[in-house]
């Protein structure tokens, strides 16, 4: 099976800048804009917070809504267009790989925030999660500095490191 061009890719967003490279890196590899899958999870509301005790019925339908909207504007500025775009609600690792099956993906491209040791262990990685579960291929994509810790201030874009 050749390397190139994948059908499906599925590329999971935290509207960093990593991740408008790891859509580059998705376009690149389908050719096409529509089968490049962009992705977005949000956590759902704590049924005892606020929110979840006293917000009205369509509190959820809002947040995603902002969501689809914020992550319009993010593809918009980072001048990308013509992707798929999705907004899940749930837990992160566990969300992307749903879709991804659901969508019959060839690919999951996820940026990884390089965090090694001790702190990956203490922090948890969704990119790990993705990686485990997942059933299909995950092309992991590293910061050039993989030791220093996230700033979205010093974000670089991510390289495919051979």
């Amino acid at each position: 099976m050749p390397f190139l061009p994948k059908k499906t890719v599925v590329v999971p967003v935290d509207f960093s800048s990593c991740s408008a490279g790891a859509i580059r890196t998705a376009l690149e590899l389908t050719g096409m804009p529509e089968n490049t899958h962009v992705i977005h999870v949000i956590q759902p509301l704590n049924p005892i917070s606020p929110l979840g005790v006293w917000g009205d019925e369509d509190v959820e339908q809002k947040r995603i809504e902002n969501a689809k909207k914020h992550l319009e504007t993010f593809l918009a500025g980072n001048d990308i267009e013509g992707v798929t775009m999705a907004i899940e609600v749930g837990s992160e690792g566990t969300r992307i790989v749903e879709y991804a099956d659901r969508h019959n993906a060839d690919l999951v491209v996820i940026p990884s925030h390089g965090r090694s040791g001790v702190k990956r262990a203490l922090l948890g990685s969704v990119a790990e999660r993705v990686i485990r579960h997942a059933h299909c291929p995950t092309l992991v994509l590293r910061r050039e500095a993989p030791d220093v810790d996230v700033d979205e201030t010093r974000t670089t874009e991510p390289t495919i490191q051979q």
